[in-house]
């Protein structure tokens, strides 16, 4: 039996937007956040541009798409010309985020509560391989679950934005699919289910510019039945 349900519903398409970048920088609307081990970042090695979370487990930084399968860490030259030359960057990375690489879900499986009406959890296994990253949308998930939430990502490509009124019953399943899914791409984060504050950030990054878009999203999670 499976663990969870596809979610079929397409997604809606965000507007194309294209930014102004001045010729030397990479596109800014290529950019993603992303969360890494804190291990990456290696002093006198690899000076890998972050900004550190609350658990120091993990820190936040950001990737260059040039494709679906092509992607390439932030540099230092890169973060200071975004730095010099756009302001809000890291607002338009997470716009990115929303938006996606491509026209997929939002998010792309979900478990049903056992009471029917709502959802015991979601998951991100989105095509670009970051799904992790979208944990992070706090802006859509503190409403799309009024009732809290906690954070699992047992792989880079996998993140599960789980309710807090998770059943008994739904947590077995939960703990089964962690298990079955951690490090399936090779890239192995944390079985750990953890809260939301463990990665806050700056609240402006997160501001939804295409407010439309966002309260779709949160649609997703409340009306995901209808």
């Amino acid at each position: 039996m499976t663990l969870f349900r596809w979610l079929f519903r397409r997604a809606k398409v965000a507007p194309e937007t294209k930014a102004n970048v001045p010729d030397g920088d990479r596109g800014l609307d290529s950019l993603y956040p992303l969360i890494v081990p804190s291990r990456y970042l290696t002093r006198g090695v690899w000076d890998l541009p972050h900004h550190a979370f609350p658990n120091s487990e993990y820190i936040l930084t950001w990737v260059f798409f040039s494709s679906e399968s092509s992607m390439s860490y932030i540099m230092r030259e890169d973060y200071d010309a975004l730095n010099k030359n756009h302001e809000g960057w890291q607002q338009a990375a997470f716009e990115n985020l929303r938006n996606s690489l491509g026209s997929g879900n939002f998010y792309t499986n979900y478990r049903t509560a056992e009471d029917g009406r709502s959802l015991a959890f979601i998951i991100f296994s989105n095509e670009d391989g970051i799904g992790s990253s979208r944990i992070l949308l706090s802006h859509e998930l503190s409403q799309g679950f009024p009732e809290g939430y906690m954070v699992v990502m047992p792989d880079r490509a996998m993140g599960i934005v789980v309710s807090k009124k998770i059943s008994n019953s739904d947590s077995g399943v939960l703990r089964d699919l962690i298990d079955e899914y951690y490090g399936c791409t090779g890239t192995a984060m944390s079985k750990e289910i953890m809260s939301p504050k463990d990665f806050l950030l700056p609240g402006k990054w997160l501001e939804p510019i295409d407010t439309d878009l966002s309260e779709w999203m949160v649609n997703e999670i409340l009306t995901f039945n209808e």
